[in-house]
């Protein structure tokens, strides 16, 4: 393959140019602006396609037999791909999700999630058996790192909803604690859509980043599940020390985030003091109720996820 050299400019300032073929560029996805590495060895000069995440343009999901953690599970997967199209086949009814113990119209569920889950899209056509969920703008994705803070600050408000929940012990309020959860799910799912979509330069702390992310969407869970447990035997009072306990859950989450943009040890080791005083609680749960130390297992759980966040490198610069 022969190429002819372009002069550009005057022939004492100039630079010389050559085209690329266009089988390569497209094959590459290359445009104007896209940025090439250059090696020279010899009378060799050698180009490389700088090749992004394989980020899907839509996709489409046959939901008509999906229970609602499915259901869940696989709009967000398809979200978190990069996705700009989304397209979800269902059939409409009435189904029972354990897990919050509720029961959820599968039509009414997607039309909630869109907005409460998934930043960025919105719902372009709906039908009785088929929605189209496409992406309305990119200017957001500019905003990762604010997203990663507001998932620290979306999960400490959920401690004191739960907090807030067992001080009254009504059923309802107990039950209505895992809607708070989708704020973090929306946070943890925009992250893990622009890492999937852009990459990040360290790769290793993309992958790190990932995974924190995974972590932290758990322990929204966990966060939950406390005042879920309480509602689903139908307890009439929790242990007081509960609520002081989650309190303590609280600050954890509060250091964390400020070791992360600081990379202060003092955060950390303060981490580890409310955790050991945790564990000085959970020896003497075995000594009394079983409900009691259940409760404390989703406390202990927390705190290890929490704990295990230290590794992540969250205060480098996207």
């Amino acid at each position: 393959m022969k190429r002819k050299i372009i002069r550009q400019g005057n022939k004492d300032h100039g630079s010389f140019t050559v085209t690329l073929p266009s089988e390569w560029t497209k094959k590459y996805g290359l445009k104007a602006g896209d940025e090439v590495d250059v090696d020279e060895t010899g009378t060799m000069v050698c180009l490389y396609a700088k090749r992004g995440p394989i980020v899907p343009k839509s996709v489409h999901i046959d939901a008509r037999n999906f229970t609602i953690t499915q259901l869940h599970r696989h709009i967000q997967e398809a979200y978190r791909s990069g996705a700009e199209t989304i397209e979800v086949q269902y059939q409409d009814g009435t189904l029972y999700h354990p897990r919050t113990q509720r029961k959820a119209n599968v039509k009414e569920e997607i039309e909630h999630m869109v907005p409460d889950e998934l930043l960025g899209m919105e719902i372009e056509k709906s039908t009785s058996n088929l929605f189209i969920i496409k992406q309305f703008s990119e200017a957001i994705e500019d905003e990762f790192e604010t997203a990663l803070h507001k998932i620290f600050f979306k999960l400490q408000d959920q401690v004191d909803k739960s907090i807030s929940a067992l001080n009254s012990m009504k059923p309802e309020q107990l039950r209505s604690v895992w809607a708070y959860d989708r704020g973090v799910n929306k946070f943890c799912n925009f992250c893990m859509r622009i890492l999937n979509k852009k990459g990040h330069k360290n790769v290793k702390t993309g992958n790190e980043l990932y995974a924190a992310l995974a972590q932290l969407e758990n322990l929204g869970d966990m966060i939950y599940m406390i005042p879920m447990v309480l509602a689903k035997v139908g307890a009439k009072e929790v242990n007081p020390e509960i609520p002081f306990l989650l309190l303590d859950v609280k600050k954890a989450i509060g250091l964390a985030f400020q070791y992360f943009t600081t990379h202060c040890e003092e955060h950390y080791f303060e981490i580890i003091k409310l955790r050991d005083k945790f564990y000085e609680a959970e020896k003497k749960s075995f000594k009394r109720d079983g409900l009691y130390a259940a409760l404390l297992a989703k406390i202990g759980f927390s705190y290890e996820l929490i704990v295990n966040l230290k590794d992540v490198v969250i205060g480098q610069k996207y």
